[in-house]
C-alpha cells in the first residue's frame, strides 16, 4: 500500500524528512512510506529496477569475484558479456577514472608495483 494518490501527503512527502513525515502522519506505516519512496524513485528513474538488481548482485559478490567484477565488468573490459548487456545502463554511471581513483586511494603503489613485478618475473 502507498499514498501516491493522496496529494496532501505527497506534498509533505517532498517537504519533510522520513522521520518528520511519520511523526506528522502517525497512522501511516513505515512500509507505506517506503512503498511510496519506491514508486517515486521508479517514476524519476526508468532504470530503477535494473539498478536495484545490480546492487543485489554486487552485494552477493565477495573476494576475488567482487574484484573481478570491479575490474572486468565495471571498467568495461568484458563488454560483450550477457551480464554487462543486462546492466548496460547502470554501468554507464561508473566511470573508469572513478575506479582507478578509488584503487589509487585504497591500494599502496608499492604493493601494486611488487605484484606486477612478481607476476612478470614468475612467468619466466
Amino acid at each position: 500500500m502507498d499514498f501516491t494518490t493522496d496529494w496532501e501527503k505527497m506534498r509533505d512527502f517532498f517537504k519533510l524528512t522520513q522521520e518528520e513525515f511519520l511523526e506528522t502522519y502517525e497512522y501511516v506505516s513505515e512500509e507505506e512510506y517506503l512503498a511510496t519512496c519506491k514508486i517515486v524513485a521508479q517514476a524519476d528513474n526508468p532504470n530503477y529496477e535494473a539498478e536495484q538488481e545490480f546492487i543485489k548482485h554486487v552485494d552477493s559478490l565477495e573476494g576475488r569475484d567482487l574484484m573481478y567484477f570491479l575490474i572486468q565488468d565495471c571498467m568495461g573490459l568484458n563488454s560483450n558479456s550477457d551480464q554487462n548487456l543486462k546492466y548496460y545502463y547502470v554501468l554507464q554511471n561508473i566511470e573508469g577514472d572513478a575506479i582507478t581513483a578509488f584503487l589509487a586511494d585504497n591500494l599502496n603503489d608499492r604493493l601494486v608495483k611488487n605484484f606486477i613485478k612478481e607476476e612478470v618475473n614468475g612467468k619466466r
